[in-house]
């Protein structure tokens, strides 16, 4: 992946002084700071070298295709981001002020404080490979659909959140070319 690559290239690499593998996110803690990624629980692999990669680099574990070493490359990766300009936001209300200006909203990965929360005025799509999701969409209205369904809608939306849980899964540079297909204003990662 090249955008990986970019961006571990980026970054000063220093060690993992802790990592932790839970049923849903991935912690790694790096010169202490802490760094999340997204747990495929579902995909679960043991890590090749596990038990032997605290004291190591593990940024570049992101590119693995074992989704369990992916998501402590990602969590490596978030512990060594130094963002400019940082400020603290709640990310659900951040996105509902900026969705208010869009009409159709795509929306990769399952927010579910957000689903509840848009305005009917607002056409909102979410793509989840989840297929258990159904029950969800006659509970909220939302179009919930299978990820197969972004290469056609992500391109008809104005507005396009993305979970970060597409670095581990690896589909983050084609939702971005879908992007750039499109009429999309913005793009939010959360």
């Amino acid at each position: 992946m090249k955008l990986i690559d970019e961006i571990i290239i980026s970054l000063e690499t220093k060690p993992a002084d802790d990592i932790r593998v839970g049923l849903k996110y991935t912690g790694v803690e790096i010169d202490g700071k802490i760094g999340l990624a997204y747990t495929f629980s579902e995909y679960a692999k043991t890590p090749k070298d596990v038990g032997n990669l605290i004291g190591k680099n593990v940024t570049k574990l992101a590119h693995s295709w074992n989704l369990t070493e992916a998501s402590i490359g990602v969590a490596g990766i978030n512990a060594l981001i130094k963002p400019k300009d940082y400020k603290e936001i709640e990310i659900s209300n951040y996105i509902l002020k900026i969705a208010q200006k869009y009409n159709r909203i795509g929306i990769v990965g399952l927010f579910w404080p957000l689903i509840k929360k848009f305005s009917a005025e607002n056409e909102v799509f979410i793509f989840e490979k989840r297929e258990y999701l159904s029950t969800l969409e006659k509970l909220t209205g939302v179009n919930i659909l299978p990820d197969s369904s972004e290469e056609e809608i992500i391109p008809m939306c104005d507005l396009v959140i993305i979970s970060g849980s597409t670095f581990v899964n690896k589909t983050i540079e084609r939702l971005l070319e879908l992007s750039k297909l499109s009429r999309i204003n913005k793009v939010i990662f959360s």
